[in-house]
C-alpha cells in the first residue's frame, strides 16, 4: 500500500521555496478542479479535495507563504 503522506513529505522536503511557489501558481492557474497533475506527482498518483488542500498547505509552508 502506498503511503501518500510519506511520499508527499519526502518530495516537498526536496523542493526549494521557489519550486513550491511555481507549483502553487500552476495549480491556481488550472482553476477549480481536483485533477492537478502537479499534485498527483507529489503524492504518488493520489488526489482528492482533502489531499489537494493538504498538499497546497505543505507547499505554502515550504514557500514561506504561511507559518506553522
Amino acid at each position: 500500500m502506498n503511503n501518500w503522506r510519506k511520499t508527499l513529505g519526502q518530495r516537498v522536503r526536496h523542493l526549494t521555496p521557489e519550486q513550491a511557489r511555481e507549483i502553487i501558481d500552476a495549480v491556481s492557474q488550472r482553476g477549480p478542479t481536483i485533477f492537478h497533475p502537479e499534485i498527483r506527482k507529489l503524492t504518488g498518483g493520489f488526489n482528492s479535495q482533502a489531499i489537494n488542500y493538504m498538499v497546497l498547505r505543505k507547499l505554502a509552508v515550504k514557500a514561506g507563504i504561511i507559518k506553522v
